[in-house]
């Protein structure tokens, strides 16, 4: 009966330990959508400003 209630505690130790794991992993994960999310912003935003700069380059220095 011993070894029964010492599988049962390891088995419950061993499922804990599995929660936190899974906890963490789900932070990791939105960790990354946070960073993939302001890097592409950010890619957005500059690919913008250089758009807008070679047409207004374009625009002024167009031969007529």
């Amino acid at each position: 009966m011993g070894r029964l209630t010492e599988a049962v505690a390891s088995l419950k130790d061993q499922s804990k330990s599995h929660g936190e794991k899974l906890e963490a992993i789900g932070k990791d994960v939105h960790a990354f959508k946070v960073t993939v999310s302001v890097v592409g912003g950010l890619i957005v935003i500059i690919g913008g400003i250089i758009a807008w700069l070679v047409n207004t380059y374009i625009s002024t220095h167009a031969t007529k």
